[in-house]
């Protein structure tokens, strides 16, 4: 059985290789799915849309992180709970799958290499920051999505133009 493969978008076979996976770097980025349930992995499964951020052409894919749950990994869940407004810091609370979707926040993603030898991009140990993280400041965001007093400061200012110099 013959099907279709459309590899026009590369240029080396390397470009391929890079091809499906996200590139490195620091982005803008939405909940849109939080699986706690055990249900197919032994681990939460996060998918994270890619808003904005520092890597071009990176925006509308996704990025799905897996978490896992145990005691040496808790304080990466609740990095990322805090980083995307779930919970406080000092808060102690059951976080359920509501409580993260549609949340916005940053996270940091670099290639790691897995003890098997393959090289994958994750986000890093600590790569979660809120929307407001001074340390974010010039990471690019969806304009859309910023909180509606800052969306007003980057706008262009328009002057009126009294017509007096026609």
């Amino acid at each position: 059985m013959a099907f279709e493969i459309d590899a026009s978008a590369f240029d080396t076979e390397d470009q391929a290789r890079e091809g499906g996976r996200m590139q490195p770097g620091t982005y803008h980025v939405r909940v849109t799915g939080w699986d706690d349930s055990f249900e197919r992995f032994d681990k939460i499964v996060a998918t994270f849309d890619i808003l904005a951020g520092t890597t071009p052409e990176q925006e509308g894919r996704q990025h799905i992180e897996y978490f896992a749950v145990s005691e040496k990994a808790m304080p990466r869940l609740v990095m990322v709970t805090i980083a995307a407004g779930a919970i406080k810091p000092g808060e102690v609370k059951d976080v359920q799958p509501g409580d993260m979707l549609g949340r916005e926040l940053f996270i940091v993603l670099d290639k790691q290499k897995a003890k098997d030898g393959k090289v994958y991009t994750n986000i890093t140990w600590d790569g979660f920051y809120s929307m407001d993280h001074p340390d974010m400041a010039s990471v690019p965001q969806l304009i859309e999505s910023m909180p509606r007093a800052e969306a007003e400061q980057s706008e262009p200012v328009v002057e009126e133009d009294d017509l007096s110099d026609l």
